[in-house]
Order: C-alpha cells, then sequence, then structure tokens
C-alpha cells in the first residue's frame, strides 16, 4: 500500500520534486522531533519521518 502510494506520488510529479519534498520532510519531522514533548507528537513525527524515508530511498532508487 505505501509503496503503490509512494510510486504514484513518483510519477506524478516527477522523481526530482518528489525527492525533493521527501527531503524537506524528513528535516522538518526530524527537527519536530528533537523538540517534542509527548509521545503523541513523537509518534506522528516518526511517521512522516518514516514516509520521507521511504520516499527518500524510492526516489534515489529510480533515478539510478
Amino acid at each position: 500500500m505505501a509503496l503503490a502510494t509512494s510510486m504514484d506520488v513518483i510519477y506524478r510529479f516527477g522523481r526530482r520534486m518528489a525527492l525533493l519534498v521527501a527531503i524537506i520532510t524528513y528535516i522538518i519531522s526530524g527537527v519536530v522531533l528533537s523538540f517534542a514533548p509527548e509521545e503523541i507528537s513523537i509518534g506522528i513525527s516518526r511517521f512522516f519521518m518514516g514516509a520521507g524515508h521511504m520516499l527518500i530511498f524510492l526516489s534515489a532508487f529510480v533515478m539510478g
């Protein structure tokens, strides 16, 4: 499910744009995670970091 969604994002917006958005999402989630005061915000930040990481990996893998 997540793989299909990530590939749809890559094909719809282009590999470089998807990679840029994924890197920005990963960085912002990391900063939010470092200042997270409670467990709920830690979980949400980790979710977005995981989504960004998967999209970075797939974009870089497809780019060659």
